[in-house]
């Protein structure tokens, strides 16, 4: 008896927790760099350039990638397959507004289907610097 009741003594606090945790999250990152505003940018609004900096990339340097639309521009997607560290997704860009913001969203297709939306801003510190969110 004292078995059943610690099954359901876990199961609903499993239940609680569900209720009560949020259902969405952001993750936040920065990083000061040391051009203008205007070339930062440039530089990041163009998906293609995140192979020379992306985690993923590294993570599967010869992962298939496919590309629709003029990149830097609203409506364009990257599309990747890759190995068990990438797996399969697409991101589009869906929102730019010039020296402040990059919206994509991030679909997800292997190993399970999700989709999370991605923002870089950039913030003018100064005329030679840089702040990347």
């Amino acid at each position: 008896m004292v078995f059943l009741y610690a099954i359901l003594a876990i199961l609903g606090l499993i239940v609680l927790l569900a209720l009560i945790t949020p259902k969405t999250y952001n993750v936040c990152r920065s990083i000061t760099v040391n051009q203008p505003i205007s070339e930062v940018f440039n530089y990041l609004k163009l998906i293609k350039n995140q192979n020379e900096w992306s985690p993923w990339k590294k993570k599967d340097p010869k992962m298939k990638q496919e590309f629709t639309g003029t990149d830097g521009e609203v409506g364009f997607i990257s599309k990747w397959e890759g190995n068990k560290a990438v797996y399969t997704g697409e991101q589009e860009i869906i929102n730019i507004i010039n020296n402040e913001s990059i919206e994509s969203q991030l679909r997800f297709f292997k190993p399970w289907k999700s989709q999370s939306d991605a923002y870089l801003t950039v913030h003018k510190i100064d005329e030679r610097t840089t702040n990347v969110v």
